[in-house]
């Protein structure tokens, strides 16, 4: 059977241990309220998305070294970093590429793992012209800039080609 303490100090003791607890329920509602209405506060940066960096046409370091060089200052530039939320990109275009060469595939590997250390996703799309879609395709550590995501790619013409699609 319980015991029910109808004495003084008793009714004292729990009015007082009532209020106590009622001080902190308003506390977690007005805390709750605040996380609600975070969005709303400045974050330093608003969401915006600027236009793609475009690959020159001659993409071989060798031969254009000028445009290479410039194609990768435009995508380390914070011109070209996009914000969207919680995220920061840079999205590059290879549409246009037609000629490409090792060398450049390589920079552009080592340039999108400083990104990504750095915490920038780096997002983009394969050649048009064949040629230069299968050099890229056969690199293999050539992951890091999300393609399969941003690209809509004929899996069939890489599988004709006898590249695995994939691994």
């Amino acid at each position: 059977m319980k015991k029910i303490y109808t004495t003084p100090e008793y009714i004292t003791w729990q009015r007082r241990r009532l209020e106590k607890i009622e001080r902190k329920r308003i506390k977690k509602k007005r805390t709750r309220y605040k996380n609600i209405h975070k969005e709303n506060e400045d974050k330093g940066y608003e969401d915006s998305i600027k236009p793609a960096v475009v690959a020159p046409p001659d993409f071989r370091l060798i031969e254009n070294t000028e445009g290479c060089l410039l194609f990768f200052r435009q995508i380390r530039s914070t011109e070209y970093l996009n914000h969207y939320r919680n995220y920061r990109f840079v999205k590059i275009s290879l549409t246009n590429v037609k000629d490409i060469d090792y060398g450049a595939i390589s920079i552009l590997t080592a340039i999108s793992y400083d990104l990504s250390y750095k915490k920038i996703l780096l997002h983009g799309n394969f050649p048009k012209d064949q040629a230069a879609k299968v050099m890229i395709a056969e690199i293999k550590n050539f992951k890091p800039m999300n393609l399969e995501k941003v690209i809509l790619i004929d899996l069939d013409d890489l599988e004709e080609l006898g590249l695995k699609v994939g691994d």
